[in-house]
Order: structure tokens, then C-alpha cells, then sequence
């Protein structure tokens, strides 16, 4: 909140003061001295993380990260960690492992392992001069594509979970006989190796759908037309690359064998800090880029564990690196950058966003949408009456209606690889931001880069990014949350319970946004975005979006602070860094409408994962064999309307348990109905022997609770008494051998939140 510029100095180094003994308990002093004589250290948090610096990570030569997830069903997150340059050109790169499996990772040539081919295929190395051409018909991103697709539904009994992070061309590197190399069997030998390697990051889906906005997929398609394939599934691709169907149950086999003795690896991108990130006033770090992979399907109250060393494998390095070009305002060709799920175009002529869209099997639905920064000039008053209050730490005050563009164009720099990419913008020496599609992900990641605030010329700022939605009329109708909760329905210039005669045009339409403003103007297109903290914002024209990021102003608003709100560190004014999470309804589909994708987000965005890092020397081998690198807390997942709100111990043998439905009534089709959960075998550790359910604040059992009846008189008609609180199957459902009932299950109805103490018993010492 200090870094928003929105509290008192004093205020805040309070709060740093708690913070500090908080982690000092976490993380006693001499944990963080790591011993260097030691296998195992104590696990440190790295809490500048948020301006690209970990001090482990740059400059450890490996070194385990844990990843925590908070929330109760399982997630996929992807993990960013600052390393350095010497880390990532001098040393080569790294090697990630999980659960166990040791992989080493290098460039597999498509005919290694097959005996009489590795001649031929270095007397064509001799004269290709782009190793990257594709010597057969099958275009291999779309068997790549289609294994991880097709096969988990038809073939799901077969391949399992295996399948689910896999990335091929990455295999074991040791002398034992390989399980799926047949000498009697070159055609499946050659199909399978050709199976198991990548050369494009295009999808399956753009190729079927001919995606228009990657021409690639011209060339892919007109291939496998070519071989007359239309019917993108397994066995026609198979068929297409010369193996009959009598072997094609083969193949599949020895794939299984090839994925089972890979293990799960791990895709990796490097990908660079933006410059305004490295000139951060304070930062001492000697990272400058960032490696980013994926921790799939994290356990609900779980972690999942990375070992990570480094290499001297370079071309692996350079595999990892990502596709960085500058580029050139000008020209009518916009630029694009395209995922599995979302097309993310910007103006050739400002470098701005111009429209996001989304992917789906036939067609991408793009949705023209801009975004600027832009500034209010803080009033500088002298706080004698109200007309000449000034704007300060109490009061949004600026001193006109109109904000002025930070700037019109911006320089861009755009990042391409296997993962993410990116569009880094800069508006000037203060103000940055980097638009972020990750892969498989259906929303719009934008994190920005604030400050320090010029004041030079004697003007406070108050900085706000503006997102307007070209094509959505809303009138004067926007929503904000209430705590991350219900949505409550704002109108601008209007107050529900008096006539209000507006003075302040701007701030008398701010509201604070603790996690989200949506855009609604009843039609079946809905817009939304996201922040991760508490902001003010508002919608001051039809199909716009305006959250406040940072202010510095000059001038005491005579609230009591006794100053003005111009925070400083290092000598010069603050720096904010923050993200912003944009999406539409479009990107809904059947699983999840537009009230899922905003509340699922929401969630992940209140309880991020949590990293941990500890240092190691023991070798991979002695880690896995020691190691629990896959843990749950509960013995299932929750249903997804369903947020465990709380967990914790309540005295000897005693949990707190709060549950809580996340919908509004009539918010999401298939996730506001009531929700039905067992505790029975909810904890993966714990037996819950007794349930007693508590009021809220869990200092009365429900069953005690009696609720006083109010007189209610409403406008027009006399005074009636309030309706007492409904109770519909409060209960908690004891086990009952005369029926089928599921014992200990509860009810949650849309917006409930219900609270009961647990009584247990240890059923487990597994961790």
C-alpha cells in the first residue's frame, strides 16, 4: 500500500517493523547464511522477486525451488526466476527435475539411435544450411500436438498422466539399451523418434482452423493436404508417415516406453528483464534474465519441488532463449503475437494494444481494445475551505476533469519463445509496461512500471492506466467488488438512497477495486480486468476501464498527516510495479463461462503460489532417492465453486474450517448452483472423528444461535417485522447406516460461507 503512495511513511514502516518479525520467525537469521559444507539447507524465501532479484537463483550452481500452492484444487503456474548473465552465457544452462526423474537435456538429430543413419545424417549436415527444414511429410509440431491431445482421450488408460508435461526431443542420456529402438523395425524406429521431436511451436488447432494470422500454417497445411490428410487424429497421421494400422498399436507402445524412461521434463524460455527493471533506484542484482516454466497441476495445499543445476550444454542454451526483436514504428503491417488460446495485436503506429482475441477451433475472435497511461495534475490548495483542498494522502483531488497522455507512441520490444511471449513498451524514462500471453492461458497479463513521478516542475501526479473497449457500450453503468466478493453495481454520477449533485467529477466516480471492475452491458459480451491489490478505480465513459497505479503530490490535504504524500527511497521518489489482468467473455467456452474465467482467476490471484529456495550440493541422484518432491495437504480436491477460506489449528486435536461458495446467484451457469462437499477424507492427513458447525466468527455453535427480528419499516408501508434467518439444511450430515447418504457432507448455497470446528486425529507421518 506505501509503495501506491496511498499511506504514511510512519504508517508504513509500521507495518515493515511487523512484516519483519513475522519472517524472522519464518526464517530465522542464520538460515539465510547458507552453509556450504552442508547437503541440505533451510529454505529461504527471496521477497525481491517482484523487481527480478534472488540472490539463490543467480548465483547458486543448483539449488531446489518448492512450489506451494494455496489453494484447494490443483494449479498451473508458471514460474519466473531472475538469473544471471554469467549464469546464462558463461556457464551454459539448467537442468530441471521432478518427481524424481533425472533428465539431461540435448539435441536429439532425427535419426539418433538408429544404427547405418548417423553417417547420412552428417553428410547432411554438411550441406543444409537450415538444420531446422523438414526433411519428411509429417509436420512433427502436429504429431507433437496430437499426442498430447488425442491420445489422452483415447489412448488415456494407456499413456496416463505421462503425457501431461512432456516435451519431446529431450531424453535420458545414458548407455543402457533404449526400450524403443526395434533393429528389426526401421519404420517404426524412424516414425518414432520423429514423433518424439519439435521444430515448430505451431498447434494442432491453428493448423485444422488454418489460422489466419500465422502463415505458417499455410505451408503445414498445404503439406499434409498434399498427402491427402484432412482428418487431423492419430492414426491418419501415422498412416500419413508410412506406418500401416496393423503397426500403429506399436507405436504407440513404444512411446509409452520412451515417455516413461524420459520422466517429466520440463519446458524452459529464457527471457530477458526489461531495462526499466534493471535501472530500478535500489536494485542490486546481477540477473538480467528471467527462466520461466511451467509447475503443472501443483496438488491442492501441495508443492511440487524443482531441482535446478546448471549445465554446459549450449545448444540447449540456446534453445532456451527466447526471440527478442526492436521493434520499428511505421508501415500498415500490425504486429502479432499469437498463442494456443490468445492473439495479441499492437498498433504499428503507436506500439500501443490494439485488440485481443481468442483462439478457438475454427476461428479467432478478435475484440478491438486500447490501453494508455495517463495523468491527473494533483490540486494544490491551500485547504482555507473545500473549493481549495488540496489532493494528498487522504483525498483524490485533481485539479481538472481531463488526464493528460503520458505519451502517444511508445518504444517496443517484442519476446517470442515456447512459453510466453511478450510485448515490452515504454513510454519514457518513468513509465514501462510488458503485455504477457502465456501459453494455455486465457487472459491478458500486463504488469507495469511506475515512477519515480517527476516533480520537478512543481506539479503532483496521480498516474492511472485507461482501458477502453472500442465496440462496448455501456452507458454509465460499471461493477466493482466488495472485498473480492459480491459485485456491487455502480453508476456514475448516482447514488441509490439520495440525489446527489456531483462536484467532483472524477473522484466522485472512484471506487476502491479490491480484485476486479467489470463491464456489463447486459449483451452476451462482458469484459473484466484484474489486479493483485487494492486500487481505485472507476469507468468514466461508456466502454472504459480507469485504475489508479501511483501518485506523488506536493501538497498536505490538512486530513491530519501533516504532509504532503511525497514518498521517497534512495533518494529519489517511489517506484510502483504491479500487475493488471485483462479478459472478455469470448474467451469463455462450455467448462467455463464468463463468471468462471473472472472468479477462477481471482482466486489464483489472492493465494499465488509461494517459492521457497534452498541451496544444495547433493547430487540428483541422492536428492530424488530422499526427497519428497510431490505433497498434498487434502485427500481431494474441492469443487471449483468452492474456496477453502480457512485452515487452522483451534487448540489440542481442533481445526478451523471455513468454507465458501465463490458465485452470485445467476453469476455462472454451472458454478452458482449449491455445492455439495464431504469432509470425510478432505484432509490427507487428518481423520476428522467430530463436526460442529460454528456461526462466522466460530465463538457460538450454530445450533445456539438466535437471531434478533428487527422492525422494518419500508417507504410507503407501515412497519413490519424482518423475516427470521432462513436455516435450509444447515446441518452437517452425520453417517447414518439406514441410508446412502454421504456422511459428513455439507451444503453451500451461492455466496455462503460456513464455518466448523473439526475435531481430528493424525492418520498419516508420511510428511
Amino acid at each position: 500500500m506505501g509503495v501506491m503512495g496511498e499511506a504514511h511513511r510512519w504508517v508504513m514502516g509500521g507495518y515493515q517493523v511487523v512484516m519483519g518479525e513475522a519472517i524472522s520467525k519464518l526464517q530465522p537469521p542464520e538460515a539465510v547464511v547458507m552453509s556450504k559444507g552442508k547437503d541440505e539447507a533451510t529454505p529461504v524465501l527471496c521477497p525481491l522477486l517482484n523487481i527480478s532479484s534472488c540472490p539463490i537463483t543467480e548465483s547458486a550452481p543448483s539449488f531446489i525451488t518448492t512450489v506451494y500452492n494455496p489453494v484447494a484444487r490443483p494449479v498451473t503456474h508458471y514460474v519466473r526466476l531472475p538469473v544471471s548473465e554469467d549464469a546464462a552465457f558463461k556457464r551454459a544452462l539448467l537442468l530441471l527435475t521432478i518427481e524424481g526423474w533425472e533428465i539431461a537435456f540435448q539435441w536429439v538429430p532425427s535419426y539418433a539411435g538408429i544404427p547405418g543413419n548417423e553417417v547420412a545424417d552428417s553428410a547432411a549436415r554438411m550441406v543444409l544450411t537450415d538444420v531446422n527444414t523438414t526433411p519428411f511429410p509429417l509436420p512433427l509440431s502436429a504429431a507433437k500436438c496430437l499426442i498430447s491431445r488425442v491420445c489422452r482421450s483415447t489412448w488415456n488408460n494407456m499413456l496416463g498422466d505421462t503425457l501431461r508435461i512432456t516435451s519431446m526431443g529431450q531424453y535420458r542420456s545414458d548407455s543402457s539399451p533404449q526400450p524403443w529402438i526395434r533393429k528389426k523395425s526401421r519404420v517404426l524406429d524412424v516414425t518414432l523418434t520423429r514423433l518424439r521431436l519439435g521444430h515448430t511451436t505451431l498447434t494442432l488447432t491453428c493448423i485444422a482452423s488454418v489460422c489466419p494470422l500465422t502463415p505458417t500454417a499455410f505451408v503445414l497445411q498445404s503439406q499434409l493436404l498434399a498427402l491427402n490428410v484432412t482428418t487431423f487424429d492419430l492414426p491418419t497421421l501415422l498412416a500419413a508417415a508410412g506406418v500401416p494400422p496393423s503397426r500403429q498399436h506399436a507405436v504407440i507402445r513404444l512411446t509409452c516406453a520412451f515417455l516413461r524412461k524420459t520422466g517429466n521434463a520440463v519446458k524452459t524460455q529464457l527471457v530477458p528483464i526489461p531495462k526499466p527493471v534493471l535501472a530500478t533506484p535500489g536494485r542490486k542484482s546481477s540477473a538480467t534474465f528471467e527462466l520461466v516454466f511451467p509447475a503443472a497441476d501443483i496438488p491442492p495445499l501441495g508443492l511440487l519441488r524443482f531441482y535446478i543445476q546448471r549445465t554446459h550444454n549450449r545448444r540447449f542454451l540456446r534453445q532456451q532463449m527466447s526471440k527478442v526483436q526492436s521493434r520499428q514504428l511505421g508501415g500498415e503491417t500490425p504486429i502479432i503475437l499469437a498463442t494456443e488460446n490468445l492473439t495479441l495485436v499492437v498498433d504499428p503506429h503507436t506500439g500501443l494494444l490494439k485488440m485481443v482475441g481468442a483462439v478457438h477451433p475454427g476461428a479467432i475472435n478478435m475484440i478491438p481494445v486500447s490501453q494508455n497511461f495517463f495523468v491527473y495534475a494533483g490540486m494544490s490548495g491551500n485547504n482555507s475551505k473545500e473549493d481549495f483542498r488540496a489532493s494528498g494522502a487522504y483525498i483524490f483531488r485533481p485539479n481538472g476533469s481531463e488526464a493528460a497522455k503520458v505519451s502517444d507512441k511508445v518504444e517496443v520490444v517484442t519476446i517470442e519463445g515456447p512459453l510466453v511471449y511478450e510485448v515490452q513498451q515504454q513510454w519514457g524514462p518513468w513509465v514501462s509496461q510488458v503485455l504477457r500471453a502465456y501459453m494455455g492461458r486465457t487472459n491478458l497479463e500486463m504488469e507495469w512500471l511506475v515512477g519515480p513521478i517527476p516533480v520537478e516542475d512543481g506539479v503532483g501526479r496521480e498516474v492511472v492506466s485507461r482501458v477502453d473497449w472500442a465496440d462496448l457500450t455501456t452507458g454509465n453503468t460499471f461493477y466493482t467488488d466488495s472485498n473480492g466478493r459480491e459485485m456491487l453495481k455502480r453508476v456514475k454520477d448516482y447514488r441509490p438512497t439520495w440525489n446527489l449533485k456531483n462536484q467532483e467529477p472524477v473522484a466522485g466516480n472512484y471506487y476502491p477495486v479490491n480484485s476486479r471492475l467489470i463491464l456489463d452491458n447486459g449483451t452476451l459480451f462482458k469484459a473484466a480486468i484484474l489486479t493483485d491489490r487494492s486500487q481505485g478505480g472507476s469507468s468514466l465513459q461508456p466502454g472504459q476501464m480507469e485504475l489508479m497505479v501511483h501518485r506523488r503530490l506536493l501538497h498536505d490535504d490538512a486530513f491530519g498527516v501533516g504532509e504532503a504524500l511525497n514518498e521517497t527511497q534512495f533518494g529519489e521518489g517511489l517506484v510502483a510495479r504491479g500487475k493488471h489482468f485483462l479478459l472478455h467473455s469470448t474467451f469463455a467456452d462450455r467448462n467455463c463461462d464468463f463468471g468462471c474465467l473472472h472468479r477462477s482467476l481471482g482466486e489464483e490471484l489472492l493465494l499465488p503460489p509461494l517459492y521457497l529456495f534452498e541451496e544444495t550440493t547433493a547430487s540428483v541422484h541422492a536428492w530424488k532417492e530422499s526427497a519428497v518432491n510431490k505433497w498434498s495437504g487434502l485427500g481431494r480436491s474441492l469443487p471449483n465453486n468452492v474456496h477453502l477460506l480457512t485452515l487452522e489449528p483451534w487448540g489440542d486435536n481442533r481445526l478451523l474450517l471455513r468454507l465458501e461458495h465463490m458465485y452470485a446467484t445467476g453469476e455462472s451457469q454451472p458454478h452458482s448452483n449449491p455445492a455439495t462437499v464431504s469432509l470425510k477424507g478432505l484432509l490427507a492427513d487428518w481423520e476428522i472423528v467430530d463436526v460442529e458447525e460454528m456461526i462466522l466468527s466460530a465463538n457460538l455453535k450454530k445450533k445456539d444461535e438466535n437471531r434478533l427480528n428487527w422492525k422494518v419499516k419500508e417507504s410507503g408501508k407501515p412497519v413490519s417485522q424482518s423475516k427470521p434467518h432462513s436455516r435450509s439444511d444447515n446441518s452437517v450430515h452425520q453417517e447414518d447406516p439406514s441410508t446412502k447418504e454421504d456422511p459428513l457432507s455439507i451444503t453451500l448455497s451461492a455466496m455462503e460461507i460456513r464455518t466448523f470446528i473439526l475435531t481430528v486425529k493424525k492418520s498419516s507421518t508420511r510428511f
